[in-house]
């Protein structure tokens, strides 16, 4: 199945869910690299880092899916989760922010009601140390 691209998402996938985060990442970098622009793979990518403790990686894989397009609103919480789980010091590059900034506009326009989602974005904008943007999402 070397050049099967279903049968390598499917084995990539068992693999991330069995905690072989390093095998299942390898397996998405070799369709990456067959699909550079193939959306749902970058996604993975990123979740399968965030699922591996590397918070800084799945971010920027995040943001790269979400800055072209921020109204993908599907990798909305993938986002917001890689930002909340970076270590306590770090933060998100004036980037980042933006597109942070950008995903909160996009959200008060479809009024997302997934408490732990409202929560997690509010809890970046504060240690962002944006307390006027985080307070709606904390109230």
């Amino acid at each position: 199945f070397p050049n099967d691209a279903t049968a390598i998402r499917l084995l990539a996938d068992v693999l991330s869910w069995n905690r072989k985060y390093g095998e299942a990442l390898a397996l998405f970098e070799v369709l990456r690299a067959a699909a550079p622009d193939d959306t749902a793979v970058r996604v993975r990518i990123g979740q399968v880092n965030l699922w591996a403790g590397n918070a800084p990686a799945a971010l920027a894989e995040f943001a790269r899916v979400l800055d072209p397009d921020v109204t993908q609103k599907d990798v909305w919480a993938d986002f917001v989760a890689a930002a909340a789980a970076l270590p306590e010091r770090a933060k998100l590059s004036s980037e980042q922010a933006k597109l942070l900034g950008r995903v909160a506009e996009q959200l008060a326009a479809r009024e997302s009601t997934d408490p732990l989602f409202l929560a997690r974005l509010g809890t970046v904008f504060a240690r962002e140390g944006r307390a006027a943007d985080a307070k709606p999402f904390l109230d």
